[in-house]
């Protein structure tokens, strides 16, 4: 740590607004001399003391006062914590007082990278520390826990190590290219590579659900102009989230809502009705909605059960096709300049869950009935208006979330997935290399770039940039 990584720093570690206890937080070069100026002495290492607290003879207030020497600390440096009564003003002259005995207001996730920076912890367990405290839901802040606990970094960790044995074979066969102990070397190489690369297919498949479980997974509406899709919105949100009318065409941009279904953070996507129109709006609107449909983890489409004609094509296509990104295709063909192949690209390795709402089932009269579709959850009644199988609806979206939610041990970022997928591309090619019999100095390279990638998660490998983006992102006072 430089000098001015271990300056005197302060920052109120609370939340704004007022509450029962108040934490402001010292770190660094002569944090215990700031708090016996202010009246807290004889501190004992990790122990509370009450103290009052005073500043130029004018009383600050009183409360706790805890000392954690160089070392011995969140961040690694002699650290105080004054835990006193949750008032902002009294917070804040507390704060004031230490500036002007030689401290300075910390930058924002400062108490956290000089944590990162002093080996108290990686890179993914920091950023595990921001994902906690902005957790919406329970299974997002048992995630973010396993994170910062070390969950995500150990997988990571282990490929990391098994990279460098890898490496260090690697490097024998090059050093020694003797041709028999090459072919034999050759032949272990391929091997521990094909391992490898098993191994972070595995994680990344883990690590798509922590990012999900993370920022919410994303589920879209999609469906013709003036079919629900709206109300179903509002219903679910139990607020006014999106304008209902009866005028076709009334959502013209993608709207958003968030809610927890089974401990599970979920972001539904309300989008415009796809049809045939004229109105350069309502096509930019569309284009969006193909955008969202492209994007969601979980696609919902709505038809309209009182129209029998929509009602009885969802139910064919959904026996013939079994995937509502179908149905979307087929109005997307419809609309001018919305051209389904670029839109609705391939999501990778991971296909969206897929549903079909039949709403307005209040209208019915005893003319339509799914019995097949609705024995595989495929088709779902549902009234937006009434309420009418708004409990089914989502216990057939909860049981593919809590799918997510126990396929994702820990939490995870989309820079992260980046990071897993781009090694995993290093080791394809390293397999490629190898079966092609190209020099053992084109594998080493793509093993040494696999070693960057990974690097880059928990922190090995990370350039200034990097950190100073991750730890912008914090509050102040963490």
């Amino acid at each position: 740590m430089s000098a001015v990584d271990s300056d005197l720093i302060a920052a109120v570690s609370t939340g704004a607004g007022r509450g029962g206890v108040g934490v402001v937080r010292l770190s660094g070069d002569g944090a215990q001399s700031v708090a016996q100026a202010l009246g807290a002495n004889k501190l004992v290492p990790h122990r509370a003391h009450h103290r009052t607290l005073h500043h130029k003879g004018e009383l600050i207030d009183a409360g706790l006062v805890l000392l954690f020497p160089d070392g011995r600390s969140f961040t690694g440096q002699e650290t105080v914590e004054f835990q006193i009564h949750g008032s902002p003003v009294a917070l804040q002259l507390l704060l004031a007082a230490c500036c002007e005995l030689g401290a300075r207001v910390a930058r924002p996730g400062e108490f956290t990278e000089r944590a990162f920076l002093n080996g108290n912890m990686d890179l993914a367990q920091a950023e595990a520390v921001i994902d906690l405290i902005e957790a919406g839901s329970v299974g997002a802040a048992r995630g973010a826990a396993r994170s910062l606990q070390g969950e995500f970094s150990r997988r990571v960790q282990q490929l990391v190590d098994n990279l460098e044995h890898l490496r260090v074979l690697v490097e024998a066969c090059i050093d020694f290219p003797e041709e028999d102990v090459e072919l034999m070397q050759t032949h272990q190489i391929r091997l521990q590579t094909d391992q490898l690369r098993s191994a972070a297919d595995s994680l990344l498949t883990q690590t798509r659900s922590g990012q999900r479980l993370n920022e919410g997974i994303r589920v879209a509406f999609a469906g013709l102009p003036n079919v629900g899709k709206s109300s179903l919105l509002n219903r679910l949100t139990g607020e006014d989230v999106a304008i209902v009318t009866d005028v076709p065409g009334t959502t013209r941009d993608s709207l958003t809502a968030d809610i927890e279904i089974k401990g599970v953070p979920v972001r539904l996507v309300d989008t415009a009705g796809i049809r045939h129109t004229d109105d350069q709006v309502e096509q930019l609107g569309i284009k969006r909605s193909i955008t969202q449909v492209d994007q969601a983890d979980v696609v919902v489409y709505v038809v309209d059960g009182s129209d029998w004609t929509q009602a009885q094509a969802a139910e064919q296509l959904a026996k013939r096709y079994g995937q509502t990104r179908k149905l979307v295709e087929a109005l997307a063909e419809q609309v001018p300049d919305v051209g389904t192949e670029e839109s609705l690209g391939a999501k990778g390795s991971s296909e969206p869950t897929e549903l079909i709402v039949v709403n307005k089932a209040d209208l019915w009269q005893n003319t339509f009935s799914l019995p097949h579709a609705l024995e595989a959850k495929k088709i779902i009644p549902v009234s937006a208006l009434q309420g009418t199988g708004i409990d089914l609806f989502k216990a057939a979206l909860g049981e593919g979330l809590q799918q997510e939610a126990l396929e994702a041990p820990f939490t995870a970022r989309a820079r992260h997935v980046e990071a897993l997928t781009n090694a995993m591309g290093c080791f394809d090619a390293a397999i490629v290399a190898l079966d092609s019999q190209q020099p053992v100095e084109f594998v080493a390279e793509e093993l040494r770039s696999a070693g960057l990638e990974l690097g880059l998660i928990i922190g090995t490998s990370s350039p200034d940039e990097l950190l100073g983006k991750i730890f912008s992102e914090f509050c102040i006072g963490k």
